[in-house]
């Protein structure tokens, strides 16, 4: 695939939201050794767990796997979190890694992970049921599994479909003065 979501995960509401997302997941783990970041775009969410398990505890026995099909988001991951000195423990003792693939085939053995966290991607996969039995496969016995998103239907109270309605009209709007789409 060639996609990115990176423009809108540089928003400051976005990283907010995401932040505390990051902080209450990783709350609930005890010493983790494997992280998993699946359809982690260009890397929001890695760079913040990441940044996250540095000021929380020593992470030299923590590994930070980040999972994208999207070869343009992984680029600008790589480009991002290397600069950061995030990758491949060259900004301390992590070691985070971004590789290509699907989560829903994930090449990794059974019981492996201590924690998985999809962010604002889960609605993306075709086949959650597939999905959730390759997550269930790849968390060791009592590994946390996280997600957030505001992308199913039921997200929105009744009281704020007029604003999301009237978002919704702008962003078509704005989509259709855009050259070359349609």
């Amino acid at each position: 695939l060639d996609t990115s979501y990176e423009p809108f995960s540089k928003q400051a509401e976005y990283l907010d939201l995401n932040r505390r997302f990051v902080r209450s997941w990783l709350a609930q783990l005890e010493s983790p050794r494997l992280l998993l970041d699946v359809a982690c775009g260009a890397g929001t969410l890695t760079d913040l767990l990441a940044h996250e398990l540095a000021e929380r505890e020593p992470t030299e026995s923590v590994r930070l796997v980040g999972v994208d099909l999207s070869r343009r988001s992984l680029t600008i991951a790589r480009q991002d979190l290397g600069a950061l000195g995030i990758l491949n423990g060259s900004a301390g003792a992590l070691k985070a890694v971004l590789v290509e693939g699907s989560g829903c085939s994930l090449r990794l053995a059974d019981s492996l992970a201590d924690g998985l966290m999809i962010g604002n991607a889960i609605h993306l996969f075709p086949d959650k049921p597939a999905f959730m039995e390759e997550v269930h496969r790849v968390l060791r016995p009592g590994a946390l599994f996280g997600f957030n998103t505001a992308f199913y239907e039921g997200g929105r109270c009744p009281e704020s479909e007029i604003f999301y309605e009237t978002w919704l009209r702008h962003a078509l709007r704005r989509v259709k003065q855009t050259p070359g789409a349609r």
